[in-house]
């Protein structure tokens, strides 16, 4: 007999563990997998990569340092709500690369269940959609422009054929630049349609979540077959290491009915021999007659205790086999599974990458066909509700204004500046400058000098000079 299922079962599932990391690394997409605390135990190598960081810097939370900081309330209140709520989630956030820039990526979450139904966490994956959100802000932009722009001109309109001009110019030019968008969104969304069919058709994949559910049920049901075959097989061992240590002994042989009637009448031919070898001696011919019989059902107990010790080896050969093929069903079965699992994980991103390639193509569409529609305008937006009327009098300048502010700016700066040129011309002009700059007492004044006429001659000249 092998090993216990036991450590068969534990390398088995070391194996399992082992091929879904190497998968995991080698996908293209960043891969993510928590616990049932919310706590984040699993980066594939693509992750690594991306951030720069090890597994142990990742674990936990630590993959939440590199969120943008605009970005990290909401993210984990996203990421809490459907984790207590056990649904999937989708959210977009920025996460910082190696080289320091942040990405935009598409993060879905998935939770995961054991085959009896137990929660086990979550499993994730995320996806670059940088190029994606830069198409969609240049799309905003063109699209502000063009209303700026229209709404501008709508106020410097005087004709209707200028405003006609003005609104179909820009439209035409969004239409050429969406046109060309269009044909690079196109593409890429028939790239997402022809890898998705291409992967579904090489993993034969047609509804992977009914033939998932069929095939965990088919595991379930092997699981607990394999598990009863176990237990036969361990229950038939111990009876036929029994029988080999004791025929007398074995349980199958005391518990047979048959068996134990001939050794009851063995036992009462063997008393009524042992009587006649008293009464009558060996040579007579009861004994003989009587040994005759007893020699027969010792032969016949001893067939019969062989054909149930036969039986016994024979049931456990049978258990430890069918024990055997079910545990590679098991194997297979489990094998399928995994492989189910990985292709619907690797379906559902190309489903994702699909969904985001149309949608960007249906909205930019959109906004061709309205640019479109707009380009072929035959008349403008624009009425003329009031006329308008050449005034009489230009509105600027205002002469008689002009005038009079000058004037009056002008003899206020002239006064200013005779005030500050006698404040810096000190002369003395009066007692009080002469007392505030000498500090002396006053002794006198001089008057202006007038001659008396009694002492100037008859023809005006005066007898003494003038002091002036």
């Amino acid at each position: 007999m092998s090993g216990p299922p036991r450590e068969l079962l534990e390398q088995q599932i070391r194996e399992t563990e082992s091929r879904f990391r190497i998968m995991a690394d080698a996908a293209p997409v960043l891969l993510w997998m928590s616990r049932t605390d919310g706590l984040c135990t699993f980066f594939n190598q693509t992750w690594l990569n991306f951030t720069g960081r090890s597994q142990e810097e990742e674990w936990g939370i630590g993959w939440a340092e590199g969120i943008h900081f605009e970005d990290f309330q909401r993210c984990i209140d996203t990421y809490v709500d459907a984790f207590n709520r056990r649904e999937v989630f989708e959210m977009e956030y920025r996460l910082r690369r190696h080289d320091g820039e942040f990405r935009w990526l598409l993060d879905r979450g998935t939770p995961r269940y054991t085959p009896d139904g137990t929660f086990a966490g979550y499993i994730g994956s995320c996806a670059d959609i940088t190029e994606r959100k830069q198409l969609e802000v240049d799309l905003r932009k063109a699209v502000k422009v063009r209303d700026e722009f229209l709404s501008i001109a709508s106020h410097e309109l005087r004709t209707p054929l200028t405003s006609l001009k003005l609104r179909t110019e820009p439209t035409k030019e969004a239409a050429a630049w969406f046109d060309d968008q269009l044909k690079s969104l196109r593409e890429q969304f028939q790239q997402a349609q022809e890898k998705l069919a291409q992967f579904e058709h090489e993993n034969g994949i047609i509804s992977t979540d009914e033939r998932l559910d069929v095939e965990v049920a088919r595991l379930n049901e092997l699981s607990a077959q394999s598990l009863r075959a176990a237990d036969l097989s361990y229950d038939a061992g111990a009876r036929s290491g029994q029988a080999r240590g004791g025929v007398d002994s074995a349980p199958d042989v005391l518990a047979n009915p048959l068996v134990q009637s001939l050794k009851g009448d063995l036992l009462r031919a063997e008393s009524k021999l042992q009587e006649l070898a008293t009464r009558l001696g060996p040579n007579h011919p009861q004994y003989q007659q009587q040994a005759t019989e007893v020699q027969a059902l010792r032969q016949r107990v001893n067939s019969e205790t062989q054909r149930v010790i036969g039986g016994v080896q024979s049931s456990a050969g049978q258990s430890y086999a069918r024990r055997s093929a079910l545990e590679k069903d098991l194997a297979e079965q489990r094998k399928k599974v995994e492989a189910l699992r990985q292709a619907r994980s690797q379906s559902q991103v190309l489903i994702r990458d699909v969904d985001t390639a149309q949608k960007a193509y249906e909205a930019a569409l959109q906004r061709y066909l309205v640019n479109k529609v707009e380009a072929g305008a035959k008349s403008t937006n624009v009425a003329i509700l009031n006329p308008a009327t050449e005034p009489m009098m230009p509105s600027k300048p205002k002469v008689p204004l002009t005038l009079g502010l000058g004037l009056f700016v002008g003899v206020l700066l002239g006064l200013a500046a005779v005030f500050f040129l006698e404040l810096l011309d000190r002369r003395v002009r009066s007692t009080d400058d002469l007392e505030a700059g000498v500090e002396a007492p006053l002794l006198g004044t001089l008057q202006p000098w007038h001659p008396s006429r009694l002492i100037a001659g008859d023809d005006g000249t005066k007898a003494l000079p003038s002091p002036t």
